[in-house]
């Protein structure tokens, strides 16, 4: 005997409900692309998502993390006839949604930010050497969603952003944290991303004394810095005088073994040595700019030093 098969968005709400709970989380992703009411009622579950992250490489990713257990899904290349599929992957469990007949790249990313009830992706990361970038690509299918972080890093050694991928590029560049991870732009294009008034600017690649000059950002981290103690020197001074106006924090990495000569970095300018930090163990001096404002120089030497600038 055959069974009827019963649609289960036909229960009542509690009984619905019931049902739901028994779901995996990829049970309920595709309950939910069922129709709007599915779409609704997956909402109403309010899941506990603590990441949402848009990676472009070869194709587009989102990951996002559900109660510890890391999701990441696959939009792939739309049939001859216009469907989508999307490829989920969890706990080494891989999955297919196949034949999303009506859907886009853009419109399973509002989906997903639709369920989890989201108004902003914490991550776009963008390889600028992937296929996918394409300014009308990006246009279409990633402009117009709120970023808390931008993160660039390019995979292939050498490679050089063209004109025309930076300016693909310029409508994602608007976000509160930038990151620069090999970001391989020429000077001309690394300066007008410098200079943007971003509220947190982190730079693998960038880490040059004009290159911390030109930053305009409120926090400002260098990672594996090339700056000689007359860089330091000339950068407090320019500080001092008004240079970096927004500054609030930088902090300086090396990953060399780094010793500092404070005779050279703080000559020309008054300072008054304080204790160490109780909490990083690092050496402070205090010092101030020249309208008054007071701020404090942590560092440590050694392997893995660090050179930081406090505003109090």
């Amino acid at each position: 005997m055959v069974v009827p098969s019963f649609p289960i968005h036909s229960l009542p709400t509690r009984p619905l409900e019931t049902v739901l709970q028994s779901f995996t989380y990829f049970d309920m992703i595709k309950y939910s692309f069922i129709s709007k009411v599915t779409k609704k009622v997956v909402r109403s579950f309010n899941l506990p998502l603590t990441l949402l992250a848009i990676n472009v490489i070869n194709r587009v990713h989102l990951r996002f993390n559900v109660e510890n257990v890391i999701f990441t899904v696959d939009i792939l290349h739309t049939d001859p006839n216009g469907t989508l599929h999307i490829e989920i992957t969890y706990e080494n469990v891989k999955r297919t949604i196949r034949n999303l007949e009506g859907y886009s790249v853009r419109s399973v990313i509002e989906h997903f930010m639709a369920i989890f009830d989201r108004v902003q992706v914490d991550t776009l990361m963008i390889c600028p050497d992937a296929n996918l970038l394409d300014g009308q690509f990006l246009k279409n299918n990633l402009n117009g969603f709120s970023y808390n972080s931008v993160l660039i890093i390019c995979e292939r050694t050498g490679y050089k952003v063209s004109s025309g991928q930076v300016k693909a590029l310029e409508p994602f560049l608007k976000s509160e944290r930038l990151y620069l991870v090999e970001a391989p732009f020429d000077r001309p294009n690394s300066y007008r991303l410098l200079i943007q008034n971003w509220g947190q600017l982190f730079s693998g690649s960038y880490n040059g004394l004009n290159d911390l000059l030109l930053s305009n950002s409120s926090y400002i981290e260098i990672q594996e810095a090339t700056l000689s103690d007359n860089d330091l020197n000339i950068f407090l001074k320019n500080w001092r005088n008004g240079s970096n106006p927004r500054l609030e924090h930088a902090q300086i990495d090396f990953r060399h073994l780094r010793e500092f000569d404070f005779d050279i970095i703080l000559d020309g300018i008054e300072y008054q040595p304080h204790p160490d930090d109780e909490w990083t163990h690092q050496r402070q001096i205090a010092v101030q700019k020249n309208n008054g404002t007071k701020a404090m120089i942590k560092y440590k030497e050694g392997i893995y030093a660090n050179f930081e600038v406090i505003l109090l």
